[in-house]
């Protein structure tokens, strides 16, 4: 999309809604504005700008647009940035790469083994048979890494999220998709070396929020600041995270429910185990 696009120029639903939560608070803020006053100048409630902001609702695209000329806000800050889908390569098979030993938690997250090792039962299967299992047409790799804990079960999604044990397959990358789950490892003086499965949400001032989907689990989510050495830091206690993204989950999606999940899952282990698909 050009630099001079407006809102108009898309749907509402191309909006990311955590940019646009940001974007939407700090020019309120700048400008002293609340949200009941928004909320009254586009002749709407003053529910529907609070739900924009916790991300319980999305604007119409009349409404967006609206906003972000009164406020002084562009598009390209707060558009969704998506990249592009894995393509139809000349390859037609699928290596995929399940980490037996390495186990990503969704909790506090420890590592055993190494990631980039040779822990790992390796798989070669035709595109089309994956496809056909998990919903979407894969890369030429794909990784695949089993959870620990119930920090990322989400009991309003579909697929009920991801519970202690779920066999999760991600593509390699090495960017965030801002509001994605991702497999992250990250080390620090605090906490040590740890293979995570979180989602990450970025900030309009480049921090990066690492959080957990299950809010009975109570692993707080931790907000890390970028640094003049092009690192990053911890926001509450200072100290530096060397944080690397791993790969972005693929499956299961959050649109399928637990039952196909549970048999997709032992139809991919099967897979591995024996190279056959029954």
């Amino acid at each position: 999309m050009p630099p001079d696009a407006t809102a108009s120029d898309a749907s509402a639903q191309a909006l990311d809604p955590d940019r646009f939560a940001d974007a939407l608070l700090q020019a309120l803020s700048r400008e002293g504005m609340s949200q009941r006053e928004l909320a009254e100048h586009l002749g709407i409630r003053q529910q529907s700008v609070s739900g924009w902001i916790n991300g319980r609702a999305r604007p119409s695209t009349e409404n967006l647009q609206e906003t972000l000329d009164h406020l002084g806000i562009d598009w390209d800050t707060v558009r969704r940035r998506t990249l592009p889908l894995p393509t139809r390569s000349d390859t037609r098979e699928t290596t995929v790469a399940v980490y037996t030993d390495v186990r990503a938690s969704g909790g506090p997250g420890f590592l055993v083994g190494d990631v980039d090792g040779d822990e790992a039962r390796r798989l070669s299967t035709p595109k089309e048979i994956l496809a056909a299992l998990i919903g979407v047409w894969p890369s030429d790799v794909l990784g695949g890494i089993y959870v620990v804990g119930d920090s990322m079960v989400d009991p309003n999604a579909v697929s009920g999220g991801l519970p202690d044990g779920q066999l999760v397959l991600f593509e390699p990358a090495d960017a965030v998709l801002s509001g994605h789950r991702h497999v992250v490892s990250v080390d620090s003086d605090a906490w040590g070396p740890r293979v995570l499965i979180k989602r990450l949400h970025i900030g309009l001032d480049g921090s990066l929020v690492v959080a957990s989907d299950n809010p009975l689990a109570e692993v707080p989510a931790e907000r890390l600041l970028p640094d003049a050495m092009g690192g990053m830091t911890h926001a509450e206690t200072g100290r530096p995270v060397d944080l690397a993204v791993v790969g972005r989950v693929v499956w299961p999606r959050e649109s399928d429910d637990e039952r196909t999940v549970k048999s997709v899952t032992r139809a991919i282990e099967r897979l591995v185990e024996t190279g056959v698909l029954r």
